[in-house]
Order: structure tokens, then sequence, then C-alpha cells
């Protein structure tokens, strides 16, 4: 029988790799003084940025497992919905985000 044991260097690794963020996140938030620094930046994004960063959100590990499993467990009429989202959600969360901008 085969035991798989999580091991002395894989803790080592895990717990390095959440006293990095740690620090990470300790050193990046004496650096913001207000709300509007935490949630918008400050300003200081430009709007390619932000479209790239919204855009890189619907992309993940997931999506490269769950489109063609559900294209293969189904036909393709969900894939209609997905650009439909792509060309109007845009358009919605921008006139949200002006709306209550500056």
């Amino acid at each position: 029988m085969i035991t798989h044991s999580f091991g002395i260097v894989n803790y080592l690794v895990l717990f390095g790799y959440l006293l990095a963020m740690m620090l990470v996140g300790v050193y990046f938030s004496r650096r913001q003084k207000t709300a509007d620094d935490y949630f918008r930046g400050g300003g200081r994004v430009p709007g390619w940025a932000a479209g790239v960063s919204v855009f890189a959100t619907t992309l993940s590990s997931i999506t490269f497992m769950s489109i063609p499993a559900k294209a293969f467990t189904s036909d393709w009429t969900f894939i209609i919905g997905q650009y439909l989202a792509i060309a109007i959600l845009p358009l919605v969360f921008i006139s949200i985000f002006r709306f209550f901008g500056n």
C-alpha cells in the first residue's frame, strides 16, 4: 500500500509562501491611506489597465476546463450567451463606474 505524506519540505514551502503573502500585504497596506487608494488605485489606474484587469478575471484555469466540458456534454448554444456577456457587460459596468466615479 502506497501512502503519501505532505513532508517537511512541502510544509516549509507552504508556510514560506504564506509568510511572503502576509509580508506583501503588510507592505502595501501601509502605502494606502484612503478607501479611494484601495478601491480605485487613487484614480491613477488608466482605463486600459482596468479593462484588462476585468477581462483577466474571466480567465482562469477552471475556464479552460469548464468551457470544453460544457461544449462536450451539450451543444454550443451557451457560447452565444458568453459572447453577449462579453459585449454587453462592459458597457453596463462602465456606465455604473462612471456614474459612481468622480
